[in-house]
């Protein structure tokens, strides 16, 4: 997977996102693929025992989906960034209300500052985040499948924070709007989610309902890249970003 500055031999901007949108992506990593080591046990079972074991085996093919539609970015430059951000704020938007009147779930206060993390941002970069075009969500998250989508993804940002930081002193640039990505994380809340995912078997009827509501975040995550990439108008043209009304 080419590193945030890398911008050769990468796979057309809208062929990445439309195939991404086909598949529910998971929204981990931009230009990181999905860390086994990190998100899922590091044995790999052929057929799911828990919960822990389904989530990987059932969605691996959106973790790869969803790196291909984000590796088109150069994190490294704003346009690019700015989609980025912009893809992440309006996903995090549906997952958060599709938790209104939900009880609180472990990622709940985590999620109410990374959203005030990103409009931080975006502001630095050129103004405040514009409201989500998508329709609300019709019905509520379930906890587990609303943690396992947040606490995955602050994973991968923190790879992706490093990364952005090393390829901008690259450039000889120093790292701005960085809030989102640098947030803080307790790993030990993933830890937890594991283990209760550990705990629960795959046979469990809670296993397809967390697995369904993991997709509905893809599916937000995907619809949100799409909303503001450039449809190109040449096919070896690779757009930059589209700005979304202030």
């Amino acid at each position: 997977m080419p590193s945030v500055d890398e911008t050769s031999q990468r796979p057309s901007r809208q062929q990445a996102v439309t195939s991404s949108a086909r598949a529910m992506p998971f929204p981990i990593s931009c230009q990181t693929k999905a860390r086994p080591d990190l998100l899922h046990s590091p044995a790999a079972p052929r057929e799911a025992s828990n919960l822990r074991d389904a989530l990987r085996l059932r969605l691996a093919p959106a973790h790869a989906s969803i790196d291909t539609a984000f590796s088109t970015l150069d994190l490294t430059e704003d346009g690019d960034y700015r989609i980025f951000l912009r893809a992440h704020h309006d996903a995090l938007m549906q997952m958060a209300r599709a938790m209104q009147g939900q009880p609180p779930s472990a990622g709940t206060a985590l999620l109410a500052d990374l959203l005030t993390a990103i409009g931080t941002d975006l502001r630095e970069l050129d103004g405040p985040p514009a409201s989500p075009t998508a329709p609300p969500p019709t019905a509520p998250l379930h906890p587990l499948a609303f943690d396992y989508i947040l606490f995955g993804s602050r994973l991968g940002n923190q790879v992706l924070a490093k990364r952005r930081v090393k390829a901008l002193a690259a450039k000889g640039r120093t790292e701005s709007a960085n809030r989102y990505l640098c947030h803080p994380f307790d790993p030990r809340l993933w830890q937890s989610f594991l283990h209760q995912a550990t705990n629960i078997p795959v046979e469990n009827r809670q296993t397809d309902c967390i697995i369904a509501d993991a997709e509905r975040c893809f599916g937000w995550f995907s619809m949100a890249l799409s909303q503001h990439v450039t449809p190109p108008t040449d096919p070896q043209h690779h757009p930059r970003a589209q700005k979304a009304p202030l």
